[in-house]
């Protein structure tokens, strides 16, 4: 009886545990909210911010002045807090969507006509976009970007920048948020673009 006693009172605690981590898991994943915060007190640039239940976490600081010459639709110079605006409403779409995960990042190179002549830029991109799951979200970005046409189009880098250090940086945050075991007292490593 007492042998009984011990096994259930064992599977019971076993289960809880693994119902509390993966309550935990699943309640700090979808409590994930990025977005742009101006220059201010803790960064002198716009940055791309993902606010968990564990804490707020830079994502990317803007800094680059490379795509200023550039307007989007609405008139607006792609300066650095238009592209954090833009960027951070695509990873909030992409992770809405179920679609920000670490296995669907991606490179490419973008040819953009730069004074008559093509200017190849790196961008990192989310992948997986003909799956069902993407098929069945009505939140996907179409920001007005003149780069609309790129499928999945995260962020662009400056011509000169590291593709594949952005990207594996991008896989990284990733991680780092979905992981439970992540304290979130450690410190995140922004991209700076």
């Amino acid at each position: 009886m007492k042998r009984q006693f011990l096994l259930t009172t064992s599977a019971t605690l076993i289960l809880t545990v693994i119902g509390i981590v993966s309550d935990r898991r699943f309640s700090s994943a979808q409590s994930t909210k990025f977005t742009c915060l101006p220059p201010g007190a803790q960064f002198n640039q716009p940055v791309t911010m993902a606010s968990t239940a564990r804490g707020d976490f830079p994502i990317i600081l803007w800094s680059s002045q490379n795509f200023e010459h550039w307007t989007n639709e609405s008139g607006n110079k792609f300066d650095p807090t238009v592209r954090c605006e833009m960027v951070s409403r695509r990873f909030q779409s992409y992770y809405d969507c179920d679609l920000l995960d670490s296995k669907h990042i991606a490179v490419a190179t973008i040819p953009l006509m730069e004074n008559g002549k093509t200017q190849w830029y790196p961008a990192v991109l989310v992948t997986e976009l003909d799956s069902p799951k993407a098929r069945q979200c009505a939140s996907l970005p179409s920001d007005g970007a003149n780069v609309s046409s790129v499928r999945g189009l995260l962020f662009m880098l400056p011509p000169q920048g590291d593709i594949y250090g952005a990207a594996e940086q991008v896989r990284k945050i990733l991680n780092q948020l979905d992981d439970v075991r992540f304290p979130g007292d450690e410190t995140i490593e922004p991209i700076r673009n």
